[in-house]
């Protein structure tokens, strides 16, 4: 019989269970509601709050389903799964990216943001999540986003903490070591890293824990079954490869049609998020896909491939993005199994079921084919590829071989696992795997150039997929400056995409829509220049270019009415050049194209405006060309033929002594404009002032910096210097002023303020070899 004690628990048990019930009750309809409010407002518009509601709805159902039972948690790797995903968020929240940075991560800003439908493959879930934090957190919009990545990362290692933990046969302290140690190494990887630190990894780190979930839930008995159901469709959601990775997991356990049939609404439930596609279609200009984005998908699917494969994938790229982790780690846990398997007697024949090994190696082929060069992002089904690896290895680990030819291997390979763990994780601190980017502005920079000073006519063509996303969320970011438009080459031939534009502008005309785009691209402008302004963003026209005829704006080709001219010269005035790398190692290949990109446009800009006997401005491209590329010798060589002729160096001068003395007076009128437009609260008026006065400052310091120059030639040291401090007053990020200043101010004794020349260098580009050198040798000065 059984004591009253026993009783007691038994009846508080069932109490328990009453009034979770009726908790579970009130999920449910906090669910339906908040679902269908949410959604309803979403149709509407509403996409911060109503994301919020839609998000929590999807989680108010996975309480209704029992989902806290898919996590193991036991008291034992509790603090294991805590202590590695708290030290590992600390790092990635430190190192995350502070906005967009390259490649596709800009359509994922966008379709956070704006809540733009961009190019597949979509992840709505991620998406939803993603405005639902934004909307929490509306003062940090543009920093909140990798940092919602590194907490998700965080939470999915916590959780394998606990998966690996309930593989081992006992909780000893060496295990409970071994587990926090591997977890450190697979979160310090390249694939867990860079998932971790931008916004874009979101995609890979919710699948992965929600993978993880997924799992367990169909390992529980069959009261479990709902949510199974609910997160296979919840992977589908967060994107299409994890959705056939579960898939397949799924079908493995076979399961009934009548429990397919009784659980079909959670699966649309989980499904759900992909609604974002139908309510965000055609709702920001322009939207991939048009009216019927999934169709879209399905026929230009062989057409996407195509041009990942060709444009945004390499096989070496895909192996190093791997990183030296995953590679050790994947040979060691390759030799421990061999070992056990050779002189362990303890160790079982299969280690692993062939489902998992499987779908562990399709994850892993599937990560190297949906790679991406412009992101360095493998498929988001590396992360479980490299988690399975550590599964792997720990498993080898548990059941590691013991006593063979009277040596206690069991021991020795305790120990050398361990020490073995952290040496991989040095691994992770070797150059080539650097968690400390540097200048990770310029590619967002690069963006903001192309964009900065657009008019309400212009249009910008784009060929690269990164510029055209990255100036749409340029021009997102801000709303209140003037309307430009962002036209995509590469959908010139497309229906859906044109229609978007005769709808949106009915007096931009499109003759044709078929053939080359390039073709379509002369069309257009032959039809339209009179009108807009066009702008194709390349550096040179293609060489078998013959009409219409451009004008070299730097970055652009400018296409204009000959009614309405623009001097192309004004636009090396609006580029911002202070966060541009210039000779480093650590320089990514998209950064150095990008600034090769500059390099060339300041030159061919020089070159044309030599031919039109403007020496004033060419010296100033010439100038720009040779500050970005010092291993460019020809800008260089450029320049010193102009320094060498008397007469251009003459008209020259004039040029410059007449910026000098009637630009001051010019930003005065501009500044009291500027203040009469803020008082009357003219948003327009005072945004065009202000971009005139920027260019004015810049047009004055560049002057006095040249000026200064010539006087130095000509032997007039007091006002070369004058000019000098000048110019650096004016425009304290111009890096070459500050360091003429800083050698003129060393060569005449006043080392006190060489020295703060040199320190308002490293402030503006903190990696400036010379400034550096400079300064040390001023530091190390022996003082009289």
């Amino acid at each position: 019989m059984r004591n009253i004690s026993e009783l007691t628990v038994e009846e508080e048990g069932s109490v328990w269970e009453e009034n979770w019930e009726q908790f579970r009750g009130v999920f449910l309809l906090l669910a339906w509601g908040l679902g269908l409010w949410g959604w309803y407002g979403f149709f509407h518009g509403r996409l911060g709050s109503a994301a919020f509601s839609i998000v929590l709805s999807l989680i108010f159902f996975a309480l209704r389903w029992n989902a806290s039972k898919a996590v193991r948690v036991s008291a034992e790797s509790l603090w294991v799964g805590l202590l590695a995903a708290g030290s590992l968020f600390a790092l990635y929240f430190y190192t995350a990216l502070p906005s967009f940075y390259w490649g596709q991560d800009p359509s994922f800003w966008l379709a956070v943001h704006a809540g733009a439908v961009t190019e597949p493959i979509w992840s709505p879930l991620s998406y939803l999540i993603g405005e639902a934090v934004v909307f929490l957190f509306s003062s940090q919009v543009f920093s909140i986003l990798p940092r919602l990545s590194a907490v998700v990362a965080a939470i999915a290692l916590f959780v394998v903490a606990q998966e690996l933990l309930a593989q081992f046969r006992s909780k000893s302290r060496a295990n409970l070591i071994f587990v926090f140690f591997s977890c450190v190494v697979l979160g310090l990887s390249r694939p867990f890293w860079n998932a971790a630190t931008m916004g874009l990894g979101l995609v890979s780190s919710l699948g992965l824990l929600l993978f993880l979930l997924f799992r367990h839930s169909l390992q529980l008995e069959k009261g479990y079954a709902t949510v199974s159901y609910f997160l296979l469709g919840l992977l589908w959601s967060a994107h299409p490869m994890w959705g056939i990775v579960g898939l397949l997991f799924f079908l493995t356990g076979k399961p009934k049609a009548v429990e397919v049939r009784k659980n079909i609404l959670p699966l649309f439930l989980g499904l759900s998020p992909y609604l974002w596609i139908v309510a965000r279609r055609e709702k920001f200009f322009p939207s991939w896909g048009g009216a019927d984005p999934f169709i879209e998908a399905v026929k230009e699917g062989r057409q996407l491939w195509a041009g990942h494969f060709l444009n945004d994938w390499s096989w070496l790229g895909a192996v190093q993005a791997w990183g030296w982790e995953i590679a050790a780690l994947l040979v060691w846990a390759l030799a421990m199994a061999l070992f056990n398997l050779l002189k362990g007697l303890e160790f079982p024949k299969r280690a692993v079921s062939m489902v998992d090994f499987w779908l562990w190696l399709l994850c892993g082929i599937g990560a190297l084919f949906f790679y991406s060069n412009g992101t360095d992002h493998l498929g988001v089904t590396s992360l479980w590829f490299a988690t399975g690896t550590v599964g792997f290895l720990a498993f080898s680990f548990d059941r590691r071989a013991g006593s063979v030819w009277g040596i206690d291997f069991k021991k020795v390979l305790e120990i050398t696992s361990i020490l073995g763990i952290l040496i991989v994780g040095g691994l992770s601190w070797l150059p080539e795997q650097s968690y400390f980017r540097n200048q990770t502005f310029f590619p967002q920079q690069h963006a903001l150039n192309l964009t900065r000073g657009l008019g309400s006519r212009t249009v910008l063509v784009c060929d690269d997929p990164f510029e055209f996303n990255g100036c749409l969320e340029a021009l997102w970011m801000e709303p209140a400056g003037p309307t430009a438009f962002v036209l995509d080459k590469n959908n010139l031939d497309k229906r859906w995409y044109v229609a978007q534009w005769i709808d949106r502008e009915p007096d931009f005309f499109f003759s044709t829509i078929t053939g080359p785009t390039d073709l379509i691209l002369k069309s257009v402008v032959l039809n339209n220049r009179d009108n807009w302004q066009i702008q194709w963003s390349r550096a040179e026209l293609p060489k078998d270019w013959q009409e219409p005829s451009a004008s070299r704006a730097v970055l652009t080709q400018l296409f204009q009415s000959e009614a309405n001219p623009v001097d192309p010269s004004q636009f090396q005035y609006r580029y911002d050049l202070s966060s541009v790398t210039v000779n480093r190692p650590d320089l990514d290949s998209r950064s150095r194209r990008y600034l090769s990109r500059y390099t060339a446009g300041f030159k061919l800009m020089g070159d044309q405006l030599m031919t039109q006997q403007r020496y004033t401005e060419a010296i100033h491209a010439y100038d720009r060309a040779a500050k970005l590329d010092p291993l460019d010798q020809s800008a260089m060589a450029v320049l010193s033929q102009i320094y060498s002729q008397h007469n251009i160096l003459e008209a020259a001068q004039l040029d410059y002594e007449a910026v000098v003395k009637s630009h001051p007076q010019q930003i005065d009128q501009v500044m009291k404009s500027l203040d009469e437009a803020q008082s009357r609260k003219d948003e327009t008026k005072a945004a065009d002032d202000l971009g005139q006065l920027v260019k004015l400052n810049t047009e004055l310091a560049e002057a006095q910096y040249q000026l200064s120059k010539i006087y130095g030639q000509q032997g007039r040291t007091q006002e070369a210097n004058a000019l000098l401090e000048a110019s650096v007053q004016v425009d304290p990020k111009q890096v070459e002023a500050q360091m003429a200043l800083g050698h003129f101010l060393e060569k005449t004794g006043e080392w006190d303020k060489a020295e703060e020349a040199f320190r308002s260098v490293l402030t503006v580009d903190s990696q400036n070899k010379e400034a550096q050198v400079e300064l040390w040798k001023l530091l190390n000065k022996p003082k009289s």
